[in-house]
């Protein structure tokens, strides 16, 4: 992204806002669209509509297991970071970049094991990056703001699961699975980086 949010004493501006939760949008996009439409999808596919169930089940407990674990320990490693980018930047870059492979991975997988193995993988990226992009809001918006940026969080998280379940529909039904797999990761990519 051309414009970077900084901690500033002074007040940041709707533009601000909107660079700093855009990200969200890319979460939310990622998500719905993932795990409401394109996992059961290739999961029916790969093992039949009669073992799907239980093996969106395993994929979901899995992810969200890692999620617990993962998301805390990424952020409060990121408050301790220091790094010429800043203590978040690396981390949601690192995490996004890893996204991509992995998201990559889920739509080249011919079998269901590759699936769990590439959605495990992108559990931990996705998570290494939202657990320090959720601590960029205190760094960067002064105090008086959070509120206002909070909202614009909660917008951009909206936006993202409503696009991610019309936009991504619309693309897996007319162009498929990978097309719809390509649409988050050139979103994730376009959005990483306030």
């Amino acid at each position: 992204m051309a414009v970077a949010v900084r901690r500033s004493a002074s007040r940041l501006n709707h533009l601000d806002f909107a660079l700093l939760s855009v990200y969200w949008v890319a979460i939310g996009y990622l998500w719905t669209s993932l795990g409401g439409l394109i996992l059961p999808d290739l999961v029916a596919h790969l093992v039949g509509n009669a073992h799907k169930g239980v093996a969106l089940g395993v994929l979901e407990g899995v992810g969200s297991l890692m999620a617990v674990f993962w998301q805390p320990l990424a952020g409060a490693y990121s408050d301790r970071t220091h790094t010429r980018f800043g203590r978040r930047r690396p981390f949601i870059f690192a995490g996004t970049v890893g996204d991509v492979i992995f998201l990559i991975g889920i739509a080249l997988s011919g079998t269901y094991w590759l699936v769990l193995i590439f959605y495990f993988l992108l559990q931990t990226a996705s998570n290494t990056a939202q657990g320090p992009y959720q601590g960029l809001l205190p760094d960067v918006v002064p105090e008086e703001q959070r509120g206002t940026a909070s909202g614009y969080y909660g917008l951009s998280n909206v936006i993202g699961l409503l696009a991610g379940t019309v936009g991504a529909g619309y693309i897996l039904s007319h162009f498929g699975r990978t097309t719809a797999i390509l649409s988050i990761c050139l979103l994730l990519l376009a959005t990483m980086l306030p």
